[in-house]
């Protein structure tokens, strides 16, 4: 856990394992300016708290889960994102398998983009806790999220694959927006 930490450094957060046996995790991490993208898998229970990097929203997206989570008491299954705002901590009890891509986003921005694709307060979102997709939609968002990753490690690091993290998140919002406003 200490190479978890270490690796977010932008991060204030603490993992404990809570399962039985020999721990065994990886971390995948990569940013563009404020934007930052990490997956984390890991296949025991942990148990985490922390709060996201000043200014920002970090979002979190269950890509496999072996059982339910619980993230701040509440039930976390495989179709909820976890959002959770800069200066508020979260605790996460995370199941014996838990494989999750984590983004932050500055506020301002993240606030912005959701005002224009739902026109609804961003901060009743923002402030949410946990996003509750459809099946449909999660299922969507996931298929993404592997989309993404699958390029980002076939190109390797350096700017094309930075530049593709910013044209790819915006591509995703696009097309959120697109089907919002049913063109």
């Amino acid at each position: 856990f200490m190479e978890f930490e270490e690796a977010l450094s932008a991060w204030d957060h603490r993992y404990q394992q809570i399962g039985s046996g020999a721990f065994y995790g990886n971390l995948f991490h990569t940013q563009v300016g404020e934007v930052s993208v990490f997956r984390g898998h890991w296949e025991r229970a942990i148990h985490y708290r922390g709060v996201a990097p000043k200014g920002t929203v970090a979002l979190a997206v269950t890509l496999k889960q072996s059982d339910e989570g619980r993230w701040l008491g509440q039930c976390l299954g495989l179709n909820d994102i976890i959002v959770t705002g800069c200066g508020v901590e979260g605790e996460y009890r995370s199941p014996p398998l838990w494989d999750t891509l984590v983004c932050t986003i500055p506020r301002a921005e993240l606030a912005q983009r959701i005002a224009k694709i739902t026109h609804d307060d961003p901060e009743k979102i923002i402030t949410r806790g946990i996003a509750r997709l459809s099946p449909r939609m999660a299922a969507h968002v996931r298929r993404a999220i592997l989309t993404y990753l699958g390029a980002i490690k076939r190109l390797g690091a350096g700017s094309h694959a930075q530049s593709m993290l910013v044209e790819k998140s915006s591509a995703l919002v696009e097309r959120s927006e697109e089907r919002r406003v049913g063109k």
